[in-house]
C-alpha cells in the first residue's frame, strides 16, 4: 500500500506561558518568586492558558477584550500584546498538520525513539499521522513528511525549551479529533495525564515502568478537579526546572507524591499499555491487578525487508557493539573490553551516539577496535558485514539492535536480563546467553561462534525466523482493532 500525501497544514496560534507560573488568589506566582497581583480577567486568562487547549479567540472572550468590538480586530490586538517577552502569556504560530487519525509522542532519544520513527513510518502507509517530538527523527537522511518536532520550532524561536514543548503538545492533543493517541514513551504520559481520556490512548512503557506510581493507590488518592489542579502545577515547575536538554518528566518518590500521581493516572486512563519487554509485562501486571486487562506485552516492531542476502555474504569474523544511550558502561561494553584482554585475536566494530562517554579502554584492546556513530542505513550494513552481536547488559529493556541484527541474520551474545525482555531469544538457538560476570564465559561464548562459519550462519537463520514474527505485518491488526 502506498503511503498517503502530507497531511494538509494549517496556520495556528497557541497561547502559552513563557514562564512556569500559575495563579493564587488575585496573583500570579511565578517560578522564581516573583508575584504579581492580576485582575480577575487576567487571572482567568492566565489559568486558562495553564490548563492547556484554549484558543486565542476563547482568551478575548476570556479577558473581556471583545467587548463592542469585532472579534478578528480584539484578537490582532492581544496578540500583539502577547508578543512582549516581558508579558507571562506569549502567542507561538507555527504549521500543524490537519486532522491526522494518530498522533504519536515521542520523548526523542535513544532505542524507543528509533523504534517510533520505524513505527510511526509503517503507520503512515495506511493512516493520517502525526509525530510529535523534542527533536527530528534519528538517523533519517531526509526529512520525514507530518512530523513537528521542538528543533523545528526553536529554529525560528530559539528562546523556546521544553517547558514551551509541553503546553503546545498538550494544546494540540486538546484541539484533536484523532482516533487513536500512541505514547511511546511513559513520561511524556505524565504531562497528558488529563487529556488522555479525551482520546483512544495506548502508552508504549519502555522498560523503565516505575512501580511507585501504585504508591498513589495505597494512599487512596482520588482524581478530583482540585488535585488534577494541583498535579498539573507540579508538573510545569517539574518540567520547566528540570536537568538542561532532558525532554521528559523525572517521576520518582524521591520527588515526590504529585508526580506519581500523574503516572498513576496516567495508567488508569489509557485503554492499553504496552510493555516492551517480558520482564517488565510481569512486574507491571503484578503491581497493577486492578489494570492488568489492559497491560500487554507488546516487543518492538521489525522490517524484515532490513535483510539483504547478497551483503550477508561479506561478512566478517568481527563482533558488533552498538548502542545510542549515554550508559555505556551498563550496556556491556566494559564486559567486552575485558574479554578482549583475555582473547586477544578478538577484533571489535564499536557504534555509540555519544563515544566521549565511553569508559577508559587499555591501548592494546582500543588497537583492536573500530569506534564510531554510522547513519541508519550503514548500521544496516554493519549487520550484515558483522559475525556476532554481543549486548550483555545490566541494564536493559528490548534494544532496537538486537531485533534489527536479528533480522539480518546476525546471532547474539546477551546477558539474561535482556534475554528475558526479549523471549525470542534463546540459549544456543539465536547465540548464547552469558552473564556479564562471568568473564571466561563471554570468551567462550565469541570463541565458539567466531570459530565456527557453520554454527553463526545456523544460528543467524533463527534469530531471522524469529524475529520475522515481530514484523509490523504481522501484527498490524493490533491497530486495525484500536482503530475500528
Amino acid at each position: 500500500m502506498s503511503a498517503p500525501s502530507a497531511l494538509p497544514t494549517q496556520r495556528v496560534r497557541i497561547p502559552f506561558l513563557r514562564l512556569p507560573c500559575f495563579v493564587d488568589g488575585d496573583e500570579v506566582r511565578y517560578g522564581n518568586g516573583a508575584r504579581q497581583e492580576v485582575s480577575s480577567s487576567e487571572a482567568a486568562m492566565v489559568r486558562a492558558v495553564f490548563a492547556g487547549g484554549v484558543t486565542l479567540e476563547e482568551l478575548v472572550e476570556i479577558g473581556g477584550l471583545d467587548a463592542g468590538r469585532d472579534t478578528m480586530e480584539a484578537t490582532e490586538d492581544l496578540a500583539r500584546v502577547f508578543s512582549d517577552p516581558r508579558n507571562a502569556i506569549g502567542v507561538l504560530e507555527l504549521e500543524a498538520p490537519l486532522d491526522p487519525e494518530i498522533i504519536v509522542v515521542e520523548q526523542g532519544y535513544g532505542g524507543v525513539y528509533v523504534h517510533t520513527v520505524e513505527l510511526f513510518k509503517e503507520l503512515r502507509k495506511r493512516w493520517r499521522c502525526l509525530l510529535l517530538s523534542p527533536v527530528e527523527p534519528l538517523f533519517e537522511p531526509e526529512p520525514l513528511p507530518d512530523v513537528l518536532t521542538l528543533e523545528r520550532l526553536c529554529r525560528a524561536r530559539p528562546e523556546l525549551d521544553y517547558f514551551t514543548w509541553v503546553q503546545v503538545v498538550r494544546t494540540l492533543v486538546k484541539r484533536s479529533r484523532c482516533r487513536l493517541l500512541l505514547v511511546t514513551h511513559r513520561s511524556q504520559s505524565l504531562f497528558l495525564f488529563d487529556v488522555l481520556q479525551r482520546h483512544r490512548t495506548v502508552i508504549y512503557c519502555d522498560g523503565y515502568f516505575d512501580g511507585a506510581f501504585r504508591r498513589v493507590h495505597d494512599f487512596r488518592l482520588d482524581e478530583t478537579e482540585e488535585s488534577r489542579r494541583a498535579v498539573l502545577e507540579e508538573l510545569y515547575y517539574v518540567i520547566a526546572n528540570g536537568p538542561p536538554h532532558f525532554y521528559g518528566v523525572l517521576a520518582a518518590p524521591s520527588i515526590n507524591v504529585r508526580m506519581l500521581m500523574a503516572g498513576a493516572y496516567s495508567l488508569d486512563a489509557a485503554v492499553e499499555n504496552w510493555c516492551w519487554g517480558k520482564e517488565q509485562h510481569e512486574h507491571f501486571t503484578s503491581a497493577f491487578p486492578g489494570i492488568a486487562a489492559s497491560i500487554k506485552l507488546m516487543l518492538p516492531f521489525t522490517n524484515p525487508n532490513l535483510f539483504r542476502p547478497a551483503e550477508a555474504k561479506e561478512r566478517e569474523p568481527r563482533v558488533l557493539f552498538t548502542t545510542t544511550m549515554h550508559n555505556i558502561h551498563e550496556k556491556g561494553l566494559p564486559e567486552l573490553v575485558e574479554a578482549m584482554t583475555k582473547a586477544t585475536e578478538i577484533r571489535t566494530r564499536v557504534v555509540v551516539r555519544q563515544p566521549e562517554r565511553l569508559p577508559k579502554i587499555p591501548a592494546r584492546v582500543l588497537a583492536r577496535m573500530e569506534i564510531g556513530g554510522v547513519s541508519k542505513d550503514a548500521m544496516t550494513t554493519l549487520y550484515h558485514r558483522m559475525w556476532v552481536n554481543c549486548r550483555t547488559s545490566r541494564s536493559e529493556s528490548s534494544p532496537m539492535s538486537i531485533l534489527e541484527s536479528m533480522t539480518c541474520e546476525l546471532p547474539q551474545i546477551v546477558s539474561p536480563i535482556v534475554a528475558r525482555q526479549i523471549p525470542i531469544l534463546e540459549d544456543g538457538a539465536t547465540g548464547f546467553i552469558v552473564d556479564p560476570d562471568d568473564s571466561d564465559g563471554l570468551v567462550w561464548a565469541l570463541q565458539r561462534i567466531l570459530g565456527d562459519r557453520a554454527l553463526r550462519d545456523r544460528m543467524g537463520r533463527e534469530c531471522r525466523r524469529r524475529a520475522n514474527q515481530l514484523s509490523f505485518e504481522a501484527r498490524s491488526g493490533e491497530f486495525e482493532r484500536l482503530l475500528a
